[in-house]
Protein backbone atom coordinates (compact mmCIF):
# COMPACT_ATOMS: atom_id res chain seq x y z
CA UNK A 1 0.00 0.00 0.00
CA UNK A 2 2.78 2.18 0.65
CA UNK A 3 4.06 1.73 -2.71
CA UNK A 4 0.14 2.81 -4.16
CA UNK A 5 0.40 5.56 -2.13
CA UNK A 6 4.11 6.96 -3.38
CA UNK A 7 3.18 6.57 -6.67
CA UNK A 8 -0.01 8.07 -6.86
CA UNK A 9 1.53 11.13 -5.07
CA UNK A 10 4.08 11.31 -7.87
CA UNK A 11 1.79 11.06 -10.48
CA UNK A 12 -0.49 13.96 -8.73
CA UNK A 13 2.66 16.39 -8.63
CA UNK A 14 3.52 16.18 -12.63
CA UNK A 15 -0.22 15.81 -13.62
CA UNK A 16 0.28 17.37 -17.00
CA UNK A 17 3.26 15.14 -17.62
CA UNK A 18 1.39 12.31 -16.66
CA UNK A 19 -1.91 12.61 -18.23
CA UNK A 20 0.12 13.33 -22.03
CA UNK A 21 2.17 10.20 -21.26
CA UNK A 22 -1.64 8.56 -20.61
CA UNK A 23 -2.61 9.65 -23.85
CA UNK A 24 -1.46 7.02 -25.66
CA UNK A 25 -2.98 4.17 -23.41
CA UNK A 26 -6.54 5.95 -23.19
CA UNK A 27 -6.14 6.06 -27.60
CA UNK A 28 -5.29 2.48 -27.55
CA UNK A 29 -7.95 0.92 -25.26
CA UNK A 30 -11.06 3.09 -26.16
CA UNK A 31 -9.81 2.27 -29.99
CA UNK A 32 -9.53 -1.29 -28.83
CA UNK A 33 -12.82 -1.88 -27.46
CA UNK A 34 -14.63 0.30 -29.92
CA UNK A 35 -13.48 -1.46 -33.03
CA UNK A 36 -14.03 -5.26 -31.39
CA UNK A 37 -18.22 -3.20 -30.34
CA UNK A 38 -18.32 -2.64 -33.91
CA UNK A 39 -17.30 -6.39 -34.23
CA UNK A 40 -19.45 -7.95 -32.23
CA UNK A 41 -21.99 -6.02 -33.07
CA UNK A 42 -21.78 -6.77 -36.97
CA UNK A 43 -21.05 -10.45 -36.30
CA UNK A 44 -24.58 -10.51 -34.19
CA UNK A 45 -26.45 -8.66 -37.15
CA UNK A 46 -25.49 -10.05 -39.91
CA UNK A 47 -25.26 -13.41 -38.12
CA UNK A 48 -29.49 -13.00 -37.08
CA UNK A 49 -30.47 -12.06 -40.67
CA UNK A 50 -28.78 -14.90 -42.29
CA UNK A 51 -30.38 -17.05 -39.69
CA UNK A 52 -33.98 -15.72 -41.04
CA UNK A 53 -33.20 -15.95 -44.56
CA UNK A 54 -31.71 -19.61 -44.30
CA UNK A 55 -32.82 -22.43 -41.75
CA UNK A 56 -31.17 -24.50 -39.69
CA UNK A 57 -30.74 -27.58 -42.57
CA UNK A 58 -28.42 -29.43 -43.69
CA UNK A 59 -28.64 -28.54 -47.82
CA UNK A 60 -27.94 -31.44 -50.20
CA UNK A 61 -27.52 -30.13 -53.97
CA UNK A 62 -27.69 -31.50 -57.25
CA UNK A 63 -24.74 -29.81 -59.28
CA UNK A 64 -26.23 -28.63 -62.77
CA UNK A 65 -23.17 -28.59 -64.08
CA UNK A 66 -22.63 -32.86 -63.94
CA UNK A 67 -25.92 -33.46 -64.60
CA UNK A 68 -29.82 -32.06 -65.85
CA UNK A 69 -31.33 -34.08 -63.54
CA UNK A 70 -33.58 -32.91 -60.92
CA UNK A 71 -36.36 -33.88 -58.53
CA UNK A 72 -39.98 -33.44 -57.81
CA UNK A 73 -41.42 -32.55 -54.50
CA UNK A 74 -42.91 -36.01 -53.97
CA UNK A 75 -39.54 -37.54 -54.20
CA UNK A 76 -38.05 -34.84 -51.92
CA UNK A 77 -40.80 -35.95 -49.52
CA UNK A 78 -40.24 -39.58 -50.04
CA UNK A 79 -36.65 -39.45 -49.47
CA UNK A 80 -37.19 -37.46 -46.18
CA UNK A 81 -39.65 -40.64 -45.28
CA UNK A 82 -36.46 -42.77 -45.66
CA UNK A 83 -34.06 -41.10 -43.28
CA UNK A 84 -34.88 -42.51 -39.64
CA UNK A 85 -32.29 -40.08 -38.46
CA UNK A 86 -34.43 -37.04 -39.41
CA UNK A 87 -37.42 -35.34 -39.41
CA UNK A 88 -38.21 -35.03 -43.13
CA UNK A 89 -37.04 -33.21 -45.86
CA UNK A 90 -37.86 -29.94 -47.77
CA UNK A 91 -37.50 -28.62 -51.28
CA UNK A 92 -35.18 -25.53 -51.04
CA UNK A 93 -36.52 -22.35 -52.97
CA UNK A 94 -35.42 -18.97 -52.72
CA UNK A 95 -36.93 -15.73 -54.20
CA UNK A 96 -36.30 -11.98 -54.35
CA UNK A 97 -38.87 -9.34 -53.95
CA UNK A 98 -41.21 -7.24 -52.64
CA UNK A 99 -43.60 -6.42 -50.11
CA UNK A 100 -46.16 -3.67 -50.16
CA UNK A 101 -45.81 -2.53 -46.49
CA UNK A 102 -47.82 0.18 -44.73
CA UNK A 103 -46.14 2.86 -46.08
CA UNK A 104 -44.00 1.77 -48.90
CA UNK A 105 -42.04 -1.37 -50.79
CA UNK A 106 -40.17 -3.30 -48.91
CA UNK A 107 -37.14 -5.84 -50.14
CA UNK A 108 -38.28 -8.97 -48.70
CA UNK A 109 -36.70 -12.54 -49.43
CA UNK A 110 -38.62 -15.62 -49.91
CA UNK A 111 -37.76 -19.18 -49.19
CA UNK A 112 -40.32 -22.24 -50.12
CA UNK A 113 -40.17 -25.22 -48.61
CA UNK A 114 -42.70 -27.64 -47.08
CA UNK A 115 -44.30 -27.91 -43.10
CA UNK A 116 -41.09 -29.79 -42.34
CA UNK A 117 -38.82 -26.66 -42.02
CA UNK A 118 -40.46 -25.72 -39.17
CA UNK A 119 -37.83 -27.93 -37.42
CA UNK A 120 -34.97 -26.04 -39.12
CA UNK A 121 -36.06 -22.21 -37.64
CA UNK A 122 -33.86 -21.46 -35.06
CA UNK A 123 -36.73 -18.95 -34.04
CA UNK A 124 -39.84 -19.91 -32.04
CA UNK A 125 -43.00 -19.49 -33.03
CA UNK A 126 -44.98 -17.62 -30.79
CA UNK A 127 -48.12 -16.08 -33.16
CA UNK A 128 -50.25 -18.38 -34.85
CA UNK A 129 -48.81 -21.34 -36.52
CA UNK A 130 -46.55 -22.57 -39.27
CA UNK A 131 -47.80 -23.52 -42.53
CA UNK A 132 -49.60 -27.22 -42.93
CA UNK A 133 -48.99 -30.10 -45.68
CA UNK A 134 -51.85 -29.11 -46.91
CA UNK A 135 -51.03 -25.82 -47.72
CA UNK A 136 -47.36 -26.54 -48.59
CA UNK A 137 -49.06 -29.09 -51.16
CA UNK A 138 -51.41 -27.05 -52.82
CA UNK A 139 -49.49 -23.57 -53.36
CA UNK A 140 -51.37 -22.24 -50.56
CA UNK A 141 -50.93 -18.33 -50.34
CA UNK A 142 -50.20 -18.20 -46.88
CA UNK A 143 -46.77 -16.90 -45.25
CA UNK A 144 -44.98 -16.72 -42.14
CA UNK A 145 -43.23 -13.60 -40.85
CA UNK A 146 -40.21 -12.66 -38.50
CA UNK A 147 -41.61 -10.54 -35.55
CA UNK A 148 -39.76 -7.86 -36.70
CA UNK A 149 -40.86 -8.71 -40.66
CA UNK A 150 -44.36 -7.67 -39.23
CA UNK A 151 -43.18 -4.63 -37.69
CA UNK A 152 -41.95 -3.61 -41.34
CA UNK A 153 -45.06 -4.69 -43.03
CA UNK A 154 -47.63 -3.99 -40.50
CA UNK A 155 -46.08 -1.55 -38.24
CA UNK A 156 -46.96 -3.81 -35.53
CA UNK A 157 -45.19 -7.23 -33.63
CA UNK A 158 -48.21 -9.10 -32.85
CA UNK A 159 -51.97 -9.44 -33.78
CA UNK A 160 -50.93 -9.77 -37.24
CA UNK A 161 -52.42 -13.18 -37.93
CA UNK A 162 -54.84 -13.45 -40.50
CA UNK A 163 -53.57 -9.89 -41.55
CA UNK A 164 -52.82 -10.06 -45.56
CA UNK A 165 -50.20 -8.20 -47.66
CA UNK A 166 -49.31 -8.36 -51.49
CA UNK A 167 -46.12 -9.98 -52.19
CA UNK A 168 -44.60 -9.51 -55.95
CA UNK A 169 -41.99 -11.60 -57.48
CA UNK A 170 -40.72 -11.61 -60.88
CA UNK A 171 -43.73 -9.32 -62.17
CA UNK A 172 -46.14 -11.18 -60.66
CA UNK A 173 -48.38 -9.84 -57.40
CA UNK A 174 -50.00 -12.44 -55.03
CA UNK A 175 -51.88 -11.43 -51.65
CA UNK A 176 -51.11 -13.79 -48.71
CA UNK A 177 -52.40 -14.01 -45.98
CA UNK A 178 -49.93 -14.31 -42.34
CA UNK A 179 -50.31 -17.99 -40.69
CA UNK A 180 -47.81 -16.99 -37.82
CA UNK A 181 -44.55 -15.10 -36.61
CA UNK A 182 -41.24 -15.90 -35.26
CA UNK A 183 -39.63 -14.54 -32.68
CA UNK A 184 -37.14 -11.84 -33.76
CA UNK A 185 -34.49 -10.43 -30.89
CA UNK A 186 -35.21 -7.01 -28.89
CA UNK A 187 -32.84 -5.35 -30.98
CA UNK A 188 -34.42 -6.27 -34.25
CA UNK A 189 -37.83 -5.15 -33.40
CA UNK A 190 -36.55 -2.04 -32.33
CA UNK A 191 -34.40 -1.58 -35.10
CA UNK A 192 -37.65 -2.85 -37.41
CA UNK A 193 -39.76 0.35 -35.72
CA UNK A 194 -36.50 2.90 -35.90
CA UNK A 195 -37.12 2.31 -39.55
CA UNK A 196 -40.85 2.42 -40.10
CA UNK A 197 -40.92 5.55 -38.09
CA UNK A 198 -37.98 7.20 -40.13
CA UNK A 199 -35.58 7.62 -37.29
CA UNK A 200 -32.98 5.57 -39.22
CA UNK A 201 -32.49 3.98 -42.51
CA UNK A 202 -30.95 0.39 -42.77
CA UNK A 203 -31.53 -1.73 -45.92
CA UNK A 204 -31.92 -5.28 -45.19
CA UNK A 205 -34.63 -7.96 -46.82
CA UNK A 206 -37.82 -8.74 -44.90
CA UNK A 207 -37.68 -13.22 -44.04
CA UNK A 208 -41.09 -14.46 -45.44
CA UNK A 209 -41.02 -18.12 -45.19
CA UNK A 210 -43.71 -19.90 -47.67
CA UNK A 211 -44.95 -23.26 -49.16
CA UNK A 212 -42.57 -24.33 -51.97
CA UNK A 213 -45.67 -24.87 -54.77
CA UNK A 214 -46.92 -20.77 -53.97
CA UNK A 215 -43.24 -20.13 -55.66
CA UNK A 216 -43.27 -23.23 -58.54
CA UNK A 217 -46.98 -22.67 -58.87
CA UNK A 218 -48.03 -19.14 -57.83
CA UNK A 219 -45.04 -16.97 -59.04
CA UNK A 220 -43.84 -19.99 -61.96
CA UNK A 221 -40.77 -20.15 -60.39
CA UNK A 222 -38.50 -22.95 -62.34
CA UNK A 223 -41.56 -24.90 -62.22
CA UNK A 224 -40.96 -28.31 -60.17
CA UNK A 225 -37.52 -28.67 -60.85
CA UNK A 226 -35.72 -28.77 -57.59
CA UNK A 227 -31.67 -29.17 -58.12
CA UNK A 228 -31.97 -28.13 -53.80
CA UNK A 229 -33.72 -29.67 -50.73
CA UNK A 230 -32.98 -29.54 -47.18
CA UNK A 231 -33.07 -32.33 -44.65
CA UNK A 232 -33.57 -31.63 -40.65
CA UNK A 233 -31.47 -34.21 -38.40
CA UNK A 234 -32.23 -34.95 -34.89
CA UNK A 235 -29.57 -34.03 -32.48
CA UNK A 236 -26.11 -35.64 -32.84
CA UNK A 237 -27.51 -37.45 -36.14
CA UNK A 238 -26.45 -34.78 -38.98
CA UNK A 239 -23.25 -37.15 -40.40
CA UNK A 240 -25.49 -40.39 -40.92
CA UNK A 241 -28.67 -38.47 -41.73
CA UNK A 242 -26.61 -36.19 -44.36
CA UNK A 243 -24.85 -39.25 -45.78
CA UNK A 244 -28.00 -41.39 -46.12
CA UNK A 245 -29.65 -38.58 -47.91
CA UNK A 246 -26.70 -37.88 -50.62
CA UNK A 247 -27.48 -42.35 -51.29
CA UNK A 248 -31.06 -42.25 -51.62
CA UNK A 249 -30.59 -38.54 -53.86
CA UNK A 250 -27.53 -40.57 -55.97
CA UNK A 251 -30.06 -43.82 -56.19
CA UNK A 252 -33.28 -41.75 -57.19
CA UNK A 253 -31.45 -39.99 -60.04
CA UNK A 254 -29.43 -42.79 -61.31
CA UNK A 255 -26.16 -40.73 -60.24
CA UNK A 256 -23.96 -42.99 -58.57
CA UNK A 257 -20.38 -42.52 -58.97
CA UNK A 258 -20.73 -39.18 -60.97
CA UNK A 259 -20.25 -36.85 -57.65
CA UNK A 260 -23.03 -34.59 -58.99
CA UNK A 261 -24.41 -34.30 -55.42
CA UNK A 262 -23.10 -32.66 -52.58
CA UNK A 263 -23.65 -31.57 -48.53
CA UNK A 264 -23.58 -28.46 -47.62
CA UNK A 265 -24.26 -27.85 -44.03
CA UNK A 266 -25.54 -23.78 -43.10
CA UNK A 267 -24.33 -24.06 -39.88
CA UNK A 268 -20.69 -24.78 -41.29
CA UNK A 269 -21.03 -21.66 -43.59
CA UNK A 270 -21.95 -19.04 -40.67
CA UNK A 271 -19.28 -20.50 -38.79
CA UNK A 272 -17.03 -20.00 -41.30
CA UNK A 273 -18.75 -16.97 -42.14
CA UNK A 274 -17.94 -15.88 -38.07
CA UNK A 275 -14.13 -16.93 -37.92
CA UNK A 276 -13.42 -14.76 -40.58
CA UNK A 277 -15.22 -11.95 -39.38
CA UNK A 278 -13.43 -12.65 -35.74
CA UNK A 279 -10.02 -12.45 -37.94
CA UNK A 280 -10.79 -9.33 -39.60
CA UNK A 281 -11.80 -7.87 -36.22
CA UNK A 282 -8.53 -8.78 -34.59
CA UNK A 283 -6.79 -7.70 -37.20
CA UNK A 284 -8.09 -4.20 -37.34
CA UNK A 285 -7.64 -4.15 -33.46
CA UNK A 286 -4.37 -5.26 -33.59
CA UNK A 287 -3.65 -2.02 -35.37
CA UNK A 288 -5.06 0.03 -33.31
CA UNK A 289 -3.31 -1.34 -30.45
CA UNK A 290 -0.15 -0.21 -31.88
CA UNK A 291 -1.00 3.04 -30.35
CA UNK A 292 -1.19 0.77 -26.61
CA UNK A 293 2.68 0.03 -27.76
CA UNK A 294 3.44 3.66 -28.33
CA UNK A 295 1.84 4.71 -24.94
CA UNK A 296 4.34 2.16 -23.61
CA UNK A 297 7.45 3.81 -24.46
CA UNK A 298 6.06 6.94 -23.79
CA UNK A 299 5.86 5.04 -20.08
CA UNK A 300 9.40 4.01 -20.09
CA UNK A 301 10.37 7.58 -21.27
CA UNK A 302 8.55 9.30 -18.52
CA UNK A 303 9.54 6.94 -16.05
CA UNK A 304 13.10 7.14 -17.03
CA UNK A 305 13.06 11.02 -16.71
CA UNK A 306 11.50 10.36 -13.54
CA UNK A 307 14.50 8.32 -12.10
CA UNK A 308 17.36 10.76 -13.73
CA UNK A 309 15.25 13.55 -11.46
CA UNK A 310 14.95 11.70 -8.28
CA UNK A 311 18.16 10.59 -8.25
CA UNK A 312 19.50 12.13 -5.37
CA UNK A 313 16.46 10.85 -3.70
CA UNK A 314 16.77 7.42 -4.82
CA UNK A 315 20.33 7.77 -3.13
CA UNK A 316 19.02 8.33 0.32
CA UNK A 317 16.68 6.41 0.34
CA UNK A 318 19.21 3.48 -0.36
CA UNK A 319 21.71 5.20 2.12
CA UNK A 320 18.72 4.83 5.07
CA UNK A 321 18.54 1.12 4.20
CA UNK A 322 16.10 0.92 1.33
CA UNK A 323 16.46 -2.56 -0.15
CA UNK A 324 17.45 -2.98 -4.13
CA UNK A 325 13.54 -4.57 -4.65
CA UNK A 326 11.89 -1.42 -2.52
CA UNK A 327 12.93 0.60 -4.88
CA UNK A 328 12.14 -1.72 -7.78
CA UNK A 329 9.00 -2.43 -6.86
CA UNK A 330 8.15 1.46 -6.62
CA UNK A 331 8.89 2.63 -9.63
CA UNK A 332 7.37 -0.50 -11.34
CA UNK A 333 4.37 0.34 -9.47
CA UNK A 334 4.11 3.86 -10.37
CA UNK A 335 4.26 2.73 -13.99
CA UNK A 336 2.15 0.47 -13.34
CA UNK A 337 -0.18 3.11 -12.27
CA UNK A 338 -0.16 5.21 -14.80
CA UNK A 339 -1.47 2.49 -17.03
CA UNK A 340 -3.93 1.13 -15.13
CA UNK A 341 -5.83 4.98 -14.91
CA UNK A 342 -4.57 5.53 -18.51
CA UNK A 343 -6.41 2.17 -19.28
CA UNK A 344 -9.52 2.89 -17.25
CA UNK A 345 -10.11 6.34 -18.70
CA UNK A 346 -9.56 4.37 -21.90
CA UNK A 347 -12.35 1.88 -20.82
CA UNK A 348 -15.04 4.75 -20.14
CA UNK A 349 -13.90 6.76 -23.60
CA UNK A 350 -14.65 3.36 -25.60
CA UNK A 351 -17.84 2.96 -24.21
CA UNK A 352 -18.57 6.82 -25.01
CA UNK A 353 -16.84 6.41 -28.39
CA UNK A 354 -19.59 2.99 -28.71
CA UNK A 355 -22.15 4.66 -27.86
CA UNK A 356 -21.66 8.18 -30.21
CA UNK A 357 -20.75 5.33 -33.12
CA UNK A 358 -23.84 3.18 -32.98
CA UNK A 359 -25.74 6.45 -33.78
CA UNK A 360 -24.35 6.19 -37.23
CA UNK A 361 -24.71 2.46 -37.79
CA UNK A 362 -27.17 0.31 -39.07
CA UNK A 363 -26.82 -2.28 -36.40
CA UNK A 364 -26.00 -2.18 -32.27
CA UNK A 365 -22.58 -2.10 -31.40
CA UNK A 366 -22.06 -4.91 -28.40
CA UNK A 367 -19.03 -4.29 -25.45
CA UNK A 368 -18.05 -7.24 -24.10
CA UNK A 369 -17.12 -7.01 -20.12
CA UNK A 370 -14.40 -10.65 -21.13
CA UNK A 371 -12.87 -8.05 -23.82
CA UNK A 372 -12.97 -5.09 -21.80
CA UNK A 373 -10.80 -6.86 -18.72
CA UNK A 374 -8.71 -8.85 -21.52
CA UNK A 375 -7.88 -4.86 -22.98
CA UNK A 376 -7.35 -3.42 -19.43
CA UNK A 377 -5.61 -6.32 -18.61
CA UNK A 378 -2.94 -6.09 -21.59
CA UNK A 379 -2.58 -2.21 -20.58
CA UNK A 380 -1.88 -2.78 -16.91
CA UNK A 381 0.49 -5.40 -18.35
CA UNK A 382 2.32 -3.15 -20.74
CA UNK A 383 3.08 -0.66 -18.29
CA UNK A 384 5.16 -2.95 -16.13
CA UNK A 385 6.82 -4.17 -19.25
CA UNK A 386 8.26 -1.03 -20.11
CA UNK A 387 8.73 0.03 -16.27
CA UNK A 388 11.15 -2.58 -16.12
CA UNK A 389 13.78 -1.30 -17.57
CA UNK A 390 13.81 2.29 -15.81
CA UNK A 391 12.84 0.77 -12.05
CA UNK A 392 15.78 -1.74 -12.78
CA UNK A 393 18.12 1.86 -13.44
CA UNK A 394 16.94 3.20 -10.15
CA UNK A 395 17.61 -0.32 -7.85
CA UNK A 396 20.61 -0.55 -9.37
CA UNK A 397 21.89 3.07 -8.35
CA UNK A 398 25.50 2.93 -6.30
CA UNK A 399 23.89 5.37 -3.60
CA UNK A 400 27.47 7.63 -2.89
CA UNK A 401 27.25 8.42 -6.79
CA UNK A 402 23.44 8.72 -6.33
CA UNK A 403 23.97 11.41 -3.49
CA UNK A 404 26.43 13.14 -5.74
CA UNK A 405 24.02 14.15 -8.21
CA UNK A 406 22.96 16.94 -8.45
Amino acid sequence: MEYVKSAYASIRENKGRSFLTMLGIIIGISSVITILAIGNGLKTTVGGQLGDIQSGGITISIDAKKTNKYLTGAEVRMIGEEIPEAYGASPKLSAIGEIQGERSKLNASFTGGNEIIVHGQRAAVVEGRFFNESEAESGGTVAVLTQAGAVSIFGMSGDVVGKTFEASIGGKTRELTVVGLLKSSDSEIRQAYRNVHGLEAMFSYIAVHVPYTLLTQGYAQDGERIISYQIFPYPNEQDPASLRAKRLTESVLGLRGENAVSIQSFASFLDTFNRILDVVTLVVAFIAAISLIVGGIGVMNIMTVSVTERTREIGIRKALGARTSSILVQFLAESAMITVIGGIIGMLAGYGLTFIVSNFMSFPPQVRIRDVVIVVSISASIGLFFGIYPAFRAAKMNPIEALRYE
